[in-house]
């Protein structure tokens, strides 16, 4: 009897093949799967890591701008009331910034500096003060307290450098404001006072600025020209170095003339006729603890005319060149002339010193 035995080989075997491939088909599919998850994961994590770095780098150039402005600051303060092109935008590593700087009041600001690098912008915000505050020098009257004008005479100014009070400003008779008229008060005007710029009141406040005494002192005393005791000046006078200084009061009751500075402890009454010429930048008269009163004429006065804790009262016929700044009230009486505004800035007490008072990011 024969028997057939059938062979089942070539039928596992073709099995075998398909399973395999289907098997390589899908462990293919799984490396593929993973490295496209792993390619993905990988440059998510690059642009994750880009945005991080151009964030730092944003920030960076951001601190180095604000850093930047406060250094144009330290140079000049007036770089804060009137910032060069150079300090509001530019380049600066890898980068863009802006700058933008914001008046807070009384000698108050904050200075906003944004940088970008890429898509990435970021700020930081500098909050400074400055020992003076550079507008009390752009005005050609600058009172702590009351302006009060009355007579006749004239104020030449541009319109930006006219008259401020930190009080009241009253104005009467024959007096002429080239420039605008503002108080913290109220600004009034009577007669026939006329003010060509604006007649401001509500105003901020301006810091009243606060001289370095001692280094005139030290100036007049180097050279040797400290006076003790109350002075009667008449004549003519040359200080070494610019300065004579009085410890006391000084009467001035005869014509005389002053090639320098006059700086006085005490009041200072001048009844006579006194011609002062700048020194430098030197100003005309300086009274630390007492009064100005300026009654006598004058066919030049170069300089700035400066009571650190009193009034000033103008009531001769002057000439000024320069500009009035007193701590108490300033009178103007009579025909009391022509104040032609020149601005000066004096050595101030902690002149160099910008306060930061908060950085903020």
């Amino acid at each position: 009897m024969n028997t057939t035995i059938r062979s089942a080989s070539n039928h596992w075997g073709c099995d075998d093949r398909g399973s395999a491939f289907l098997g390589a088909l899908f462990c293919a599919f799984l490396v593929t799967t993973a490295a496209a998850a792993m390619y993905s994961m990988f440059t998510e994590e690059m642009h994750t890591n880009k945005i991080i770095e151009q964030r730092i780098k944003a920030q960076e150039v951001a601190t180095g701008a604000a850093a930047r402005a406060l250094a144009f600051a330290a140079t000049d303060f007036n770089n804060l009331i009137s910032p060069p092109a150079t300090m509001t935008a530019g380049q600066l590593g890898e980068g863009s910034y802006t700058v933008d700087i914001t008046v807070l009041g009384d000698a108050y600001f904050m200075i906003h500096a944004t940088g970008s690098v890429g898509d990435m912008t970021q700020a930081v915000k500098v909050y400074t003060r400055s020992p003076y505050d550079p507008r009390a020098f752009q005005r050609a009257i600058f009172s702590n307290s009351d302006v009060l004008m009355s007579g006749g005479g004239s104020v030449k100014c541009n319109l930006e450098n006219g008259s401020h009070s930190n009080a009241n400003t009253d104005m009467s008779g024959h007096v002429h404001v080239a420039g605008n008229a503002s108080s913290v008060g109220l600004t009034s005007l009577r007669g026939g006072a006329v003010v060509d710029g604006d007649v401001q009141s509500g105003v901020p406040r301006i810091k009243f600025p606060q001289l370095d005494f001692d280094h005139y002192y030290n100036i007049a005393q180097g050279n040797g020209e400290v006076h003790v005791g109350d002075a009667s000046l008449k004549g003519t006078y040359s200080p070494a170095g610019g300065i004579m200084w009085v410890v006391g009061d000084v009467h001035i009751s005869s014509h005389t003339v002053i090639h320098g500075a006059l700086f006085a402890t005490g009041s200072i009454h001048q009844a006579g006729k006194c011609d002062i010429y700048q020194v430098a930048t030197l100003p005309a008269m300086v009274s630390r603890d007492g009064n100005i009163h300026l009654s006598g004429q004058s066919d030049t006065m170069s300089g700035i005319i400066f009571a650190a804790s009193g009034t000033v009262d103008l009531t001769g016929e002057h000439a000024i060149k320069g500009a009035i700044i007193a701590w108490g009230d300033i009178f103007t009486r009579g025909n009391w002339g022509v104040l032609d505004f020149e601005g000066d800035k004096p050595v101030l007490d902690d002149e160099s010193r910008l306060e930061i008072l908060a950085w903020e990011y």
